[in-house]
């Protein structure tokens, strides 16, 4: 009996101490989402058909940032917009770049996004746009921020 009780307290103690050791990594765990300061495009700038965007932002996070996604789709919302989209088509923009290992902060100043003049070869239908800007950490939190544009022919 005595055995039996000593071999339950033991496995009491080892079964709590494994709880307490698992309950303590847990803490460790990044949930902190990354920063994004972003400088441009900034909110009701235009952007000019034909022309490169000027992009600036500023990225960073508390342990690691991992990669940064730039999203630039239309804000046309179907109210009396319809004439103008028969003979021009709608801008969508994706991509995504990685940053280098172990950067906690990095400043991006790039001018490789162009708009284009054409959309499968309709002319770009120019008016409300989002500019969605997106950054992930290592750890996989995920920040977002968003500004409207116009894009315009000049």
């Amino acid at each position: 009996m005595f055995i039996i009780m000593k071999n339950t307290i033991f496995y009491f103690v080892l079964i709590f101490s494994f709880v307490v050791f698992l309950s303590s990594c847990e803490k460790d765990k990044d949930t902190q989402k990354p920063v994004i300061d972003l400088h441009e495009p900034a909110e009701g700038d235009t952007l000019w058909v034909g022309e490169d965007v000027h992009f600036e932002a500023d990225f960073s996070d508390d342990n690691e940032l991992k990669s940064w996604k730039v999203d630039i789709h239309n804000d046309f919302d179907g109210h009396g917009h319809k004439s103008s989209l028969e003979d021009a088509e709608p801008w969508l923009y994706n991509r995504s770049w990685d940053f280098e290992p172990g950067l906690r902060n990095s400043h991006v100043h790039t001018h490789e996004i162009m708009v284009p003049t054409e959309v499968n070869g309709k002319p770009l239908a120019t008016g409300p746009y989002h500019v969605m800007v997106y950054c992930t950490d290592a750890a996989g939190n995920e920040a977002w921020t968003v500004v409207k544009v116009q894009i315009a022919r000049k």
